[in-house]
């Protein structure tokens, strides 16, 4: 079904920047960015009882009927962001480039499966975006070697010699983010006796959070029990982090100029160059050991 009165979205966005010219060919950018959607789509379970233990029959607004999914436009998004950007502009055959960013983004429009969206208070599954970063850093360098004619070194090169030490190239990618949030569930023990069929959720008893996580235990399992019948669940989603990542990307280029018109280039590029171990998410569901 269609919400015959449901309104169109739309998206503001705001931000301030401030630029200060530094010295050596150096440019600062600190921005604020935010941004906030109202009347979003978002599809919730319209024939889902209320929490108790008399009869379901009792308790759903339409008992003869199934499931029955409804499109409103009543969910809401928030991104609220600081970016810093320093930039080395090309001088000396450098270009240098560090950007980061802290920001947060929420929404109350995550899939079913993740968020606990019912037809009357969709702001519970109000939550961090599951393409959340709090801290994002990326650092380039693009760097033409002094060498060749006109360069540096062997400027007075000429011919075959200039064609061959000439025009070869360093660029690079640094790339270093916290994880994505994840959200505890329990797949497969929903007991709440609704009809809802989105992801249950378990209890929750302390923060879930440790102090100094490891692969074999990125999160305390203790703190997550499987929820009583007929009740929620009182876990939150999105509170937990996946493991962060860090990657560096390179490539060695040689532009060689063949003719006026033709020009040859030679590239190699190395994804991950140090071979750096980067982890997924790790198994979030009390149902699973």
């Amino acid at each position: 079904t269609t919400d015959p009165d449901r309104s169109d979205p739309y998206l503001q966005q705001y931000t301030l920047s401030v630029q200060r010219q530094l010295p050596g060919s150096t440019l600062l950018t600190v921005a604020y960015l935010g941004n906030r959607g109202t009347h979003m789509f978002v599809r919730t379970q319209y024939n889902v009882a209320h929490l108790g233990t008399t009869p379901l029959v009792d308790r759903l607004p339409f008992p003869t009927l199934g499931a029955i999914l409804n499109d409103k436009s009543e969910a809401q998004s928030a991104y609220n962001g600081l970016q810093v950007d320093l930039e080395k502009r090309y001088s000396h055959n450098l270009t240098l480039r560090a950007g980061y960013t802290y920001s947060n983004a929420m929404d109350d429009s995550q899939s079913m499966g993740n968020s606990l969206m019912l037809p009357w208070d969709v702001r519970l599954g109000w939550q961090r975006t599951d393409f959340n970063l709090k801290h994002n850093f990326v650092f380039s360098h693009t760097y033409l070697l002094p060498v060749g004619a006109g360069q540096r070194y062997l400027g007075s090169a000429s011919g075959a010699l200039n064609k061959f030490v000439s025009g070869w190239e360093s660029v690079g990618i640094l790339k270093v983010r916290t994880g994505f949030p994840f959200t505890i569930g329990a797949i497969g023990l929903s007991n709440t006796n609704t009809e809802f069929f989105g992801g249950a959720r378990p209890n929750r008893t302390c923060s879930g959070r440790l102090s100094n996580p490891t692969i074999q235990e990125w999160f305390d399992t203790t703190c997550f029990s499987v929820a009583p019948a007929n009740t929620w669940g009182n876990s939150g989603n999105g509170f937990l982090d996946q493991p962060g990542s860090f990657t560096w990307d390179l490539s060695a280029i040689k532009d060689t100029k063949l003719s006026e018109r033709l020009n040859l280039q030679l590239r190699a590029e190395f994804f991950n160059a140090f071979n750096t171990v980067n982890f997924g998410g790790p198994d979030a569901s009390v149902s699973q050991p």
